[in-house]
């Protein structure tokens, strides 16, 4: 019997992706593995960690807050999940795995945001259903995006294989 972790981890990879051009041309996208149950690519200028939420007062008390950048970068990315989704929300674990390409380096993603977006799409039925996440960066001067791709948990493996 295989294990598994039952509780979300946080894996970040620094390096760019294997298909990194530093002129700036769009990769090739290649074929998605069989081992995919869903993947879509978001187009438009993720927010970073840091820019992604804010100190506001709440009925007199401090909360964090989604800040205004990040609200309309779900909004901008909700809009174009709603024809992608499946018939019905991905009710299983899942691994999620985000290519994000920016314009310019600003820091780490906050995958939060990407999950939550999933989440109101109805592309997954929760987000504590997500118990692997893969996140890479790279650089695209010219179209900034992040490509989602959701899979069973040890199916991730065999993309990872790919790019080393």
């Amino acid at each position: 019997m295989e294990n598994r972790q039952t509780r979300s981890f946080y894996v970040s990879h620094r390096r760019p992706l294997p298909d990194f051009r530093p002129d700036g041309a769009p990769p090739r996208q290649g074929p998605v593995p069989a081992s995919v149950l869903w993947s879509a690519t978001i187009h438009g200028e993720p927010v970073p960690r840091h820019a992604a939420r804010i100190i506001a007062v709440v009925r007199g008390m401090p909360q964090l807050v989604r800040s205004a950048d990040a609200r309309s970068w779900q909004n901008a990315a909700l809009s174009q999940l709603l024809n992608r989704r499946p018939l019905r929300p991905l009710a299983r674990e899942l691994a999620l795995d985000c290519q994000v390409w920016h314009r310019r380096l600003l820091g780490e993603i906050d995958d939060s945001l990407i999950v939550d977006v999933l989440e109101r799409a109805a592309i997954i039925a929760g987000a504590r259903l997500v118990v692997e996440r893969h996140l890479y960066a790279g650089l695209d001067l010219e179209a900034p995006r992040v490509v989602v791709r959701l899979a069973s948990p040890g199916g991730i493996a065999a993309v990872e294989g790919d790019r080393a």
